[in-house]
């Protein structure tokens, strides 16, 4: 060998690494813990090929600069929107901008993805500062700094994620579950895309999510303002472009047990061929013709892309999986009547919103017919197995609804309860805690029963106060809780942690009450059933001496609320609604606490009972 060509190699290795996309950066450089995947080691997006382009989009290479997924599950989006993170830190390095929802889930991100997939990859060992305490130069957990940039990473709760600070790039995670306005100042998304206008052509947007509701999803709204593009494979047999959309889908089932016999397939719509699950992958491939084709040809701004794919093309998710979930929630929906089970499968394997239950969630209950449903019972009936409560603070008193559980679906209303007097009073207090942990409510056949879980309501201008007394008695079985805003969380997804006055820590519990609303409203409409919601004559008892309202009054306060155009329930002439409250704090109570109330049933139990 020449010393020329040893020189020669010698100087080509001094040079700087050529500038990659985030495809090639990721096929080269990516490791995958097995803290944080399923599947670790050497990353490759060849397994998901729905992903290059979006990777190429993503790239400083690429004009595009917005990018809208609208997006089943495990499809691998969290770590393309890590490596993209990754790639600027490490080739071009710049102000970046990371938020997810909630506290809660961008602390489960960084701990479980983010910092073991820096850790995981050789190339960015020395490249991102690590985490030291007391060192001046060093990132810190949700700010993590590399020489020539940093990435701010946050929650969409918070009043200063857009408050300030001016990014090149920005990638928001799962923005159907981001609030509709934060501090007053609008549209959580929008104020995103602000943060990056200093940098105009050079700006990089990123937002995935699943949807929700059609007429207040972020996600699908944002995709359906740009050229919409799906990933089409050419059929084997015919050589016509097709997508894998639900009703393309083959299979057969037992429709009295709603299980699939067999696997499933898919039809070509063109020709007919039904075609296995293994062949995708083939299919899926760039080299056999794959793509992503724009479906609205009438929207041509180049500097916007959009996507739409559901999770049949996931490599981490079978056919047969994704369909069995769609049976067991068309049993759910045939047996009880109910639609949310269906409603999490089109969003979150279809990957489309769903609203075919939108137009029955009005209260068509006539409170004469309430009235004629109440029941003689005094006592807690025999079959009830759980007491929990619901506990909605006013500004001059506690009222408290406690139910009875049959199982996880049948309940019984056992008393609403009114405690007067302000609620930071030790006084009004002590008769809170007789209701919620003193108290022993006589049942039929003798015995008794105390309540065994309940959550109060954080709200108004008593917050510290409950906050204190929640922490005083935390071991006791009595959660904190504050309604969200959103539309489509469910019942209990979160917690963050907050302090109370005397500066000690208590968790306090989100509440996705719209969505609990419709399960309520559901049980209050249902006349019979294993859904059935049981009401008492007489359902105003203790310490209700100066409370002159019956109980017409209470199912006036049931269903006072409606429900607009957004799926949104509101009190639109400010009705007194705290029974409606309570009821859903006292449901909630239960999730929170995680009892089996099926399995508690099934084994005959009955949860804090005494005998006589």
């Amino acid at each position: 060998m020449s010393s020329s060509i040893v020189l020669s190699a010698w100087i080509d290795g001094l040079k700087p690494d050529k500038k990659m996309d985030i495809y090639e950066w990721s096929n080269n450089y990516r490791f995958l813990s097995s803290e944080g995947a399923s599947e670790h080691g050497k990353y490759n997006m060849e397994r998901m090929p729905y992903l290059i382009e979006i990777a190429k989009e993503l790239s400083p290479s690429s004009e595009t600069q917005y990018v809208f997924v609208c997006k089943g599950v495990q499809l691998g989006f969290t770590e393309l929107g890590n490596n993209m993170l990754f790639t600027y830190a490490d080739l071009y390095p710049c102000p970046i901008l990371m938020v997810f929802p909630v506290k809660s889930l961008l602390k489960q991100h960084l701990d479980n993805k983010f910092w073991s997939g820096i850790k995981s990859t050789p190339k960015l060992k020395d490249k991102i500062k690590p985490v030291k305490q007391g060192a001046t130069d060093s990132s810190s957990t949700t700010f993590i700094k590399f020489d020539g940039g940093s990435i701010v990473c946050a929650w969409s709760e918070s009043k200063s994620t857009f408050a300030s600070g001016s990014y090149r790039v920005a990638m928001l995670s799962d923005i159907d579950r981001f609030p509709d306005n934060v501090g007053g100042e609008g549209d959580t998304v929008t104020l995103a895309m602000k943060r990056l206008n200093s940098f105009m052509s050079n700006r990089k947007f990123f937002a995935e999510s699943s949807p929700t509701k059609k007429k207040s999803s972020k996600i699908y709204t944002e995709v359906k303002n740009g050229d919409q593009r799906r990933y089409f494979m050419n059929c084997k047999e015919c050589g016509e472009p097709f997508t894998f959309l639900e009703n393309g889908f083959v299979y057969e089932y037992d429709d009295k047990n709603f299980l699939l016999k067999g696997d499933v397939g898919f039809a070509c719509p063109h020709c007919g061929v039904v075609m296995s699950e293994y062949e995708k992958f083939e299919m899926m491939k760039l080299k056999n013709g794959a793509r992503w084709i724009a479906t609205n040809k009438e929207f041509n701004n180049v500097v916007r892309k959009t996507y739409f794919i559901g999770a049949y093309y996931s490599p981490f998710l079978s056919w047969n999986e994704i369909f069995q979930e769609y049976l067991d929630a068309l049993a759910d929906k045939e047996r009880t009547g109910r639609t949310h089970k269906m409603k999490v499968w089109y969003n979150t394997l279809d990957g489309t919103t769903y609203d075919a239950d939108d137009k029955d969630k009005k209260i068509n209950v006539d409170i004469e017919d309430l009235m004629e449903r109440r029941e003689d019972y005094t006592n807690i009936p025999l079959d009830v197995i759980c007491l929990s409560a619901g506990v909605d603070t006013q500004g001059d008193r506690f009222e408290v609804t406690i139910v009875g559980w049959k199982n996880s679906r049948e309940k019984y209303i056992i008393a609403h309860i009114v405690i007067n007097g302000d609620p930071k009073d030790v006084q009004t207090q002590a008769n809170l805690d007789k209701v919620l942990f003193e108290n022993s409510y006589p049942c039929d056949g003798g015995g008794a029963m105390k309540i065994f879980c309940s959550a109060i309501d954080t709200g108004g201008n008593k917050t510290d106060y409950v906050y204190e007394y929640v922490r005083q008695r935390a071991k006791r079985g009595i959660f904190a809780i504050k309604g969200g805003k959103s539309i489509d969380d469910p019942l209990v997804k979160t917690f963050s942690d907050v302090m109370t006055k005397k500066n000690k820590s208590l968790k306090l519990w989100i509440l996705g009450v719209n969505s609990g609303k419709d399960e309520i409203i559901e049980d209050i409409k249902e006349s019979f059933g294993i859904r059935y919601l049981h009401f008492p004559k007489y359902i105003r008892k203790l310490f209700v001496e100066e409370e002159k309202l019956d109980d017409e009054g209470y199912f006036e306060q049931l269903i006072a609320e409606t429900q607009n155009s957004e799926g949104r329930w509101v009190n639109e002439f400010r009705r007194r609604n705290e029974a409606l409250d309570c009821l859903i704090y006292a449901v909630a109570s239960v999730k929170i606490r995680g009892l089996d109330l099926d399995k508690l049933a099934q084994l005959e139990k009955r949860a804090y009972f005494i005998k006589n």
